[in-house]
């Protein structure tokens, strides 16, 4: 983003603010000293903080072009707390920043997207420093070494959320351009959920007469959404069915896997999808917590007692788990995964068809009719990496090899403005707020080694797409928002891509 500055000299307390060459050494306390004393001038705020922002931003792209620099390798520590000192100063100017001041909205935005640039750029320097643990990174770079590369598991997580399977399946295309290698090739474990579980299918479905190889690409799936999301939203024409679903079971998921069984696929795969029964057990969960924590409130307020603080950790998740060997019913309590990563697990052996489990992970309720009592994984669990992690080291994979890229399908940004919403709208929303929260997140993250975990995430910056958006308009947005996150995240993808087949940034 560029903004440009206009206006005559916004006042004589700018000489306070920091330059481009001591900004990295600056205390966030002098920022938060320099904006109290632009608050309380009389006028030019908006400019006098335009000026602060442009030197952060000046700071970030140039930490950015020296990203591949030969010397960033050791300076890791260094740069990681000079990206520490931007962040911080970035929170205590977007918390100053008064809400009367002309162009508040516009700044508080810019501030937003140069955190984000701050978590990346950290995000990418974590990386450098795991790929250095495993003995892979030399000179910004990584060393040609098959033996040293087995030593990772490399994980695809992908998020539900129906027609915005559109932005991670446009980060998945810039990975296997990057890599000139198929993203079966690239991941031991592919997890998928509702629309993350279709392009997961899609990416491990062996081609017919080459049966070593996907019959998709990233891009081949990317154009099916782009293109047949006409034959995925059917309107229902059922009067028995209306009720309870706007559209028919896709046809075209029959078409596109046949009768592919799911022990066929390409690398370990795993696809989530859910019960009723299992649904109507966390929303009796859901409900005992908040009622418990009504009844600490009350009796806090009552004097007697102090007030407990009730977490939603405790309460049980069920997920079923479609893999290639069979059909794992899957139970945990965030609290457990925090302390010891465990989970609950009854297998039952069976080779599914891809083609039914597509049915399953997709059959969003109100949106596509149940298969039975089965319904979308979306539902309980719309991030399927907490699943797809137990799911590696049930595999024997070690957690100190682990590395995960997590895709999400965009999300609101916390600063846009309330929307009036339809009832299904808020009925959805609510759903999730109770039964999933962005915990779970920060979970993996911090089970998993600094830089082995990637989450990337648009965020909508008024209003989220439905599901099933399926005006040409609706889909060339979510198209842009695709590019815009690749675009916004290429060094952190980039090195991404080293990781998965090292030297394919250098051909």
């Amino acid at each position: 983003m560029s903004l440009s500055v206009s206006g005559s000299n916004p006042g004589a307390h700018l000489s306070q603010l920091p330059t481009n060459t001591t900004y990295l050494n600056a205390d966030p306390r002098k920022i938060e000293q320099t904006c109290k004393a632009i608050n309380q001038s009389r006028g030019h705020r908006g400019n006098s903080y335009r000026i602060i922002l442009q030197g952060h931003q000046g700071m970030i792209e140039k930490l950015e072009s020296e990203v591949r620099s030969p010397l960033l390798a050791d300076r890791l520590d260094d740069v990681s707390k000079q990206v520490s000192y931007l962040g911080n100063a970035l929170n205590v100017i977007e918390e100053l920043i008064p809400s009367d001041v002309g162009g508040r909205d516009e700044l508080i935005l810019w501030v937003e997207q140069l955190k984000s640039r701050c978590t990346q750029y950290t995000t990418t320097v974590c990386t450098i420093g795991l790929i250095r643990s495993f003995g892979q990174y030399e000179y910004g770079s990584l060393a040609d070494s098959d033996l040293e590369r087995r030593k990772i598991c490399p994980i695809l997580s992908i998020d539900g959320g129906g027609i915005r399977g559109i932005i991670p399946a446009k980060v998945l295309v810039k990975i296997e351009e990057i890599t000139k290698k198929t993203i079966a090739k690239l991941f031991r474990i592919i997890g998928g959920t509702s629309t993350g579980g279709i392009l997961g299918l899609g990416l491990v479905k062996p081609d017919p007469i080459n049966p070593s190889q996907p019959q998709f690409s990233a891009k081949d799936l990317l154009k099916m959404y782009t293109t047949q999301y006409k034959e995925i939203f059917r309107e229902n024409v059922s009067s028995r069915d209306q009720a309870s679903s706007s559209y028919q079971t896709p046809t075209l998921f029959q078409e596109k896997f046949r009768g592919t069984p799911m022990s066929s696929a390409l690398t370990h795969t795993l696809i989530t999808g859910n019960t009723m029964g299992a649904i109507r057990q966390r929303a009796e969960g859901v409900l005992t917590s908040a009622a418990s924590a009504l009844f600490s409130v009350g009796s806090a307020l009552a004097g007697n007692g102090p007030m407990e603080l009730i977490s939603f950790d405790a309460a049980p998740r069920s997920v079923a788990c479609y893999t290639k060997q069979g059909t794992t019913t899957l139970s945990y309590r965030l609290q457990d995964v925090r302390t010891d990563l465990k989970g609950d697990r009854s297998e039952v052996k069976g080779d599914m068809r891809m083609a039914d489990v597509a049915q399953i992970t997709s059959a969003a309720p109100t949106y596509f009719p149940a298969d039975g009592e089965r319904v979308d994984g979306g539902v309980l669990q719309n991030n399927p990496a907490i699943p797809t992690l137990l799911e590696a080291l049930h595999r024997k994979a070690k957690k100190a090899n682990i590395f995960m890229l997590s895709l999400g399908t965009g999300e609101l940004s916390h600063n846009a403005p309330v929307q009036k919403e339809s009832p299904k709208e808020t009925g959805v929303k609510a759903w999730f707020q109770a039964t999933q929260t962005k915990e779970e997140e920060e979970v993996v993250a911090n089970l998993l080694e600094a830089g082995a975990y990637h989450r990337l995430q648009h965020l909508f910056q008024t209003r989220v797409p439905d599901h099933d958006a399926k005006t040409p308009e609706a889909i060339a947005e979510l198209v842009a928002c695709g590019d815009a996150l690749v675009q916004r995240n290429i060094h952190v993808i980039e090195e991404i891509c080293e990781i998965l087949e090292p030297g394919c940034t250098r051909r």
